[in-house]
């Protein structure tokens, strides 16, 4: 007896648990991209740079130059920095070299603005439903 009311039960429990899975829906699983906001630093404030002299000094305008560098640095010791024809070349190639540089990295920030900022909104004829 006791068996028959343990094989009732079990026999009533599956019947319950088996009739409850036919009630499941089908799971729908979709993803949808989610939009994340990247905030941009400002730009650096533009270079401000002060303009440079050079003197050119030859044997013809040495003296004229050491009298007229006396007179500026009121003193009669007197102090200047000389670079040869071959290192001013080198001085110009350097700086074509920094400025060629410096725009790379601009177009890259330009690039990265481009791509983390906030999307152009779409026109309502062009849009397509993706299904």
């Amino acid at each position: 007896m006791v068996t028959r009311t343990l094989s009732s039960l079990i026999l009533l429990s599956s019947i319950i648990v088996l009739s409850g899975c036919d009630t499941v829906k089908r799971l729908d699983v979709f993803s949808k991209p989610i939009e994340t906001r990247i905030i941009a630093p400002s730009d650096p404030k533009p270079l401000l740079l002060d303009n440079l002299h050079f003197d050119v000094v030859n044997k013809d305008n040495l003296q004229e130059y050491l009298t007229q560098l006396q007179k500026e640095q009121n003193t009669e010791e007197y102090v200047f920095y000389a670079i040869t024809p071959k290192t001013y070349e080198l001085l110009a190639l350097n700086m074509q070299e920094i400025k060629r540089f410096i725009l790379q990295q601009k177009e890259i920030i330009i690039f990265y603005k481009k791509a983390t900022g906030p999307k152009e909104e779409e026109k309502e004829g062009s849009t397509t439903k993706k299904e």
